[in-house]
């Protein structure tokens, strides 16, 4: 019995498929938990197989064009399986992921863990693809050639490079993520003489001499003096 009749998932196909769309929903929802924002959850499957849908054709008619390509039907059901062997993977790696994002302080980690377990999970899918498609290259009559494993070689890394850059986007634009890269340097004036409304004359003197008198009280106190950044604002030194 060739490999390509045999069953491929010790789940049924279908359990694996749900996994492969479950799967990216809970490691976004990992993000969305700490962003408190819902879009993740539906960002992170739509790259999954939004990117599959758009790279799988290029790879069916490349590999074509090669003379490497089983029929089409052989060639859906690879992009299949190698889907219900990244949702499996998924399964298993989400936990420990979602531990680790969920219990740690620093956001850096979250990132690692998600992505991580997103990368892990499509190589191994990657790899399930590649030995499908290999599997169903002798049912069809074609013998496996150093151009057609080129051209899977150059699609895979091709996709991997459009799904890590779409998911990195969405991870890192996160707003914990997004709040960690955003600079603490000095404040601005304008947003403090905002803040006296419209029926108040404030001037940019009024909170220099707010700031003289802070600095004086601070200067007693032996705390972090105040310092003015030119063209800027202040800032705690």
């Amino acid at each position: 019995m060739s490999v390509a009749t045999q069953a491929p998932f010790p789940v049924s196909r279908g359990l694996a498929i749900a996994l492969a769309a479950a799967g990216p929903v809970a490691v976004g929802g990992i993000l969305a938990a700490r962003a408190h924002d819902a879009s993740p959850m539906l960002a992170a499957p739509a790259i999954v197989f939004g990117v599959v849908a758009a790279t799988g054709p290029a790879l069916y008619i490349a590999t074509a064009a090669a003379g490497n390509a089983p029929p089409l039907a052989a060639v859906i059901r690879a992009f299949g399986v190698a889907l219900g062997a990244f949702g499996l993977a998924l399964a298993g790696l989400i936990l420990p992921a979602a531990f680790l994002s969920l219990s740690a302080v620093s956001v850096a980690t979250m990132l690692t863990a998600t992505t991580g377990t997103v990368a892990i999970a499509g190589y191994l899918g990657l790899v399930r693809l590649a030995a499908e498609l290999k599997a169903q290259s002798p049912d069809a009559g074609i013998r496996p050639s150093l151009i057609g494993g080129i051209v899977f070689l150059v699609w895979a890394v091709a996709t991997a490079a459009i799904a890590g850059r779409l998911w990195w986007d969405l991870a890192v634009e996160a707003p914990p993520a997004r709040d960690a890269r955003a600079p603490q340097g000095p404040r601005a004036v304008a947003p403090s003489v905002d803040r006296y409304g419209d029926d108040h004359h404030i001037s940019a003197r009024t909170i220099d001499t707010h700031v003289r008198n802070l600095r004086a009280k601070l200067a007693a106190a032996g705390a972090p003096v105040i310092e003015t950044v030119h063209g800027v604002g202040y800032r705690c030194g």
